[in-house]
């Protein structure tokens, strides 16, 4: 299935805000997940172009035999055999031949991207919920440790 112009962008520039978001992450081992993440996933989808590119004309020819073999076998259906045109065309098989396998190739690349996206907003998520819980044990420690002169430390809560 095909995604819209507008849904397209969409993903894309999610993804591209995620990888933005993820350069602010601060802790060591968080960022060595994300660079981890972003490297295996920027190798997978090189791996894919350069499989497309040198496998291109196999799975052409895999997708248009398929196309054939789909055509040729019997339909349950009843036709008159006066009522029935051959419209089998060497160009037209060709061609969808290579719609469905660019098709595929873009639906390998979607899951490839999609999985990246997902996975770097749990790690993205996760580190935010690490920061805010040293922002929090910080404000906790200030408020426990109160440096106050000896005689305000004495004094009651104020009326």
């Amino acid at each position: 299935m095909a995604l819209t112009l507008s849904e397209e962008l969409r993903r894309t520039f999610d993804r591209v805000a995620l990888r933005h978001e993820a350069h602010g992450i601060q802790s060591p081992h968080q960022w060595r997940r994300a660079d981890d993440l972003m490297q295996r996933c920027d190798k997978a989808v090189a791996r894919e172009e350069h499989l497309f590119r040198t496998n291109y004309a196999t799975r052409v020819e895999v997708a248009r035999r398929r196309i054939i073999n789909e055509a040729g076998a019997p339909k349950r259906t009843l036709r008159h055999p006066w009522a029935i045109h051959d419209r089998f065309s060497p160009a037209d098989t060709l061609r969808q031949a290579e719609r469905e396998v660019r098709a595929a190739h873009h639906a390998r690349l979607d899951k490839i991207r999609d999985f990246e996206a997902r996975e770097l907003g749990k790690i993205v998520k996760q580190s935010m919920r690490e920061n805010n819980l040293r922002g929090d044990l910080r404000l906790a420690f200030r408020r426990s440790t109160n440096r106050r002169s000896g005689k305000d430390r004495r004094k009651g809560p104020a009326r």
